[in-house]
């Protein structure tokens, strides 16, 4: 998993430098929105070992996880349009936006190597 640390790298970067912070906001958001998609289609939640996947963890699984793909995809969508446009005027939101992707980024790689342990 050398590329989620990587991607840590390019966000901490991103903090010093506005310039480079449309190219990690598009990174991060398509990383985020692929990969919670990934999981989504491909993952059982962890109620299907109970035998019915409609229970409280299914439906909080695949919450956490549609909530995940629509905020890479809000995230990529405003680097594209708005920061790379004017990165001066948007840095401040920029910023705030790369650092609460952390929070979603450790979900979905926690999520991910899960399924390396069954």
């Amino acid at each position: 998993m050398a590329f989620p640390a990587r991607l840590i790298a390019i966000i901490a970067g991103a903090g010093h430098d506005v310039t480079t912070a449309a190219a990690a906001l598009m990174i991060c958001g398509v990383f985020l929105g692929s990969s919670g998609l990934a999981l989504a289609i491909f993952k059982a939640p962890p109620s299907a070992a109970s035998g019915s996947p409609f229970q409280l963890p299914g439906y909080a699984y695949y919450g956490i996880l549609a909530g995940t793909v629509l905020f890479g995809l809000a995230e990529a969508s405003f680097g594209f349009w708005a920061v790379a446009r004017d990165p001066e005027r948007w840095a401040g939101i920029a910023r705030f936006l790369l650092w609460a992707s952390i929070l979603p980024l450790c979900v979905v790689v926690a999520l991910g190597s899960l399924a390396f342990v069954a």
